[in-house]
């Protein structure tokens, strides 16, 4: 069952993740070339966003800006580290809405491969294929979250299409239901700066967790 996000609560999740200073804000109220999107092709952020999956980190999906031109010196993207509801292994349920948010300037780092998440939005940079992986089956773990900053703070420095444009101080861990759980549980991690939990809570009194967590929605 695919799940359906209104339009208030896509706004309510930029508005929470303002703190990190997305693109679009950092650029000022420019828009790129082609403007605003219109929404279901690649967000209705300025910049149209696509799903791809990366050969150096097959376990994830990454959602970001499809042209990554406008980012560098000046402009960045913040880093979004998304955890699935009930465990699964896959973005699927949550392509439109995670290409929502990278539209406005994030660059999301989702468990679980490309393939399922290219099932409801479209992989591109022919990359999907380089994914290897599981499906929508299999327990996750918080740790996975980890692993896709690490990614990107190694991307970020290696000279690639993500060399210099990343901004690595600037990092939520969000999740759904267990996903938001996986996020509480790394957010004492001091790379991350913000924490979203969506339809999730704390067990045992909340001991433990991070100290961190200004969205709970």
């Amino acid at each position: 069952m695919r799940c359906l996000f209104p339009t208030f609560f896509v706004a309510a999740v930029v508005a929470a993740l303002a703190v990190l200073g997305s693109a679009e804000a950092q650029d000022k109220g420019k828009q790129p070339p082609g403007g605003k999107q219109k929404a279901g092709a690649g967000g209705s952020g300025p910049y149209k966003a696509v799903v791809i999956g990366e050969p150096t980190l097959p376990t994830h999906a990454v959602y970001r800006p499809k042209d990554l031109s406008p980012f560098g010196k000046d402009v960045k993207l913040p880093i979004v580290l998304w955890g699935n509801g009930g465990g699964a292994n896959s973005s699927a349920s949550y392509t439109q809405f995670l290409s929502e948010i990278a539209s406005h300037g994030f660059l999301v780092v989702a468990i679980g491969p490309v393939q399922g998440a290219a099932k409801d939005g479209k992989a591109g940079g022919g990359k999907a294929k380089d994914a290897k992986g599981g499906g929508k089956g299999g327990a996750t773990t918080a740790s996975q979250l980890l692993d896709g900053l690490n990614w990107a703070i190694a991307q970020n420095e290696k000279s690639n299409d993500y060399q210099g444009k990343l901004d690595t101080k600037k990092v939520a861990a969000m999740g759904h239901s267990l996903g938001g759980l996986q996020a509480l549980e790394v957010s004492t991690d001091p790379r991350i700066t913000t924490t979203i939990c969506w339809n999730s809570g704390v067990l045992g009194g909340g001991k433990g967790w991070g100290p961190r967590c200004p969205g709970m929605i």
